[in-house]
């Protein structure tokens, strides 16, 4: 499969015309041609923007970033075309299991599909792809401190810290979860005949104190609202950075003589840990900052009006 597909409903065919210089292959009966040019994306939905922002990532050979936006879209307002799309992006990434399990989820939104025979014999071709990409499966270890955090790879749930499994060589996106601390992600590189192991460290969510704890101390509300000042300042310096990476992006897409595929590729990566990194840090600030607020508003030696 080879082609991303249009969208042939009444809300979303302007969008199609983002499309036409993706090479398409043409199905036994091809819908007919979207409307152009497409209307002022002011007047775009949240559902048409993401699915604008994924063709044009697609077509940047972005599929990480495809996948995102065509999710969010599907989200919004689901739709078996977005289905597919995720299907051949995730084709083009090498995640076979995932474009597999995505291209059944199409056939079986859109049984009546004129391209059911071409999807099937994708999906045959991937299953030879991904049984071999099993044989060169590679071991990832993953270890938090406190233990038992859910572990999420590539948005799936595989298990609970201290683990190990098997995964195919290329980029995942690795996730944790503990209730009473913040979501720890991160992307990770995998190669072929290379272990890998991650060790992460929760970081406690805030929680605010007993009122019998707090009315002995009048300290750690200060210290809550000073912790999470200067988490949200950190933040600010990661996030600056994470704007300058996109915008260095944005430059090589509009002029790629400016660098090469070695140079995006850095900024891509670096660019998507400035933003995680920005992400946790705005949570936990947030979180610091909001439980010292409430913690100074009720403790009991606060003064009382008159």
């Amino acid at each position: 499969m080879n082609a991303l597909r249009t969208i042939p409903t009444a809300r979303w065919l302007y969008l199609a015309a983002l499309l036409a210089l993706v090479p398409a292959q043409a199905p036994a009966q091809a819908p007919a041609p979207p409307p152009a040019p497409p209307p002022d994306r002011a007047a775009e939905t949240p559902a048409q923007a993401a699915y604008r922002a994924g063709v044009e990532h697609f077509k940047a050979s972005r599929f990480e970033d495809a996948i995102r936006e065509f999710n969010k879209a599907y989200r919004l307002d689901p739709n078996p075309v977005l289905v597919f799309n995720m299907a051949r992006a995730f084709e083009e990434t090498r995640q076979y299991t995932s474009a597999i399990e995505f291209y059944r989820r199409y056939l079986t939104m859109a049984p009546e599909s004129t391209d059911r025979q071409a999807v099937e014999d994708s999906i045959r071709t991937l299953e030879l792809l991904a049984a071999k990409n099993q044989t060169q499966a590679v071991a990832l270890s993953v270890i938090s401190q406190p233990d038992g955090a859910t572990v999420f790879v590539d948005g799936r749930e595989v298990g609970v810290t201290p683990m190990k499994l098997d995964v195919a060589p290329g980029k995942h996106f690795i996730a944790l979860e503990r209730a009473g601390f913040v979501r720890a992600s991160e992307e990770v590189s995998i190669d072929a005949g290379q272990p890998l192991e991650r060790r992460v460290v929760l970081v406690q969510a805030p929680t605010p104190q007993p009122a019998a704890e707090r009315s002995g101390s009048s300290v750690w509300p200060w210290v809550a609202v000073g912790t999470g000042g200067a988490l949200l300042a950190a933040s600010a310096v990661t996030g600056w950075q994470a704007y300058r990476k996109a915008d260095k992006l944005d430059q090589l897409d509009a002029d790629p003589s400016l660098g090469d595929e070695a140079l995006y590729d850095e900024l891509r990566d670096s660019g998507q840990a400035y933003a995680l990194a920005t992400d946790a840090l705005v949570v936990s600030g947030s979180l610091s900052l909001v439980t010292g607020m409430v913690l100074l508003l009720t403790r009991d030696d606060a003064p009382t009006e008159q």
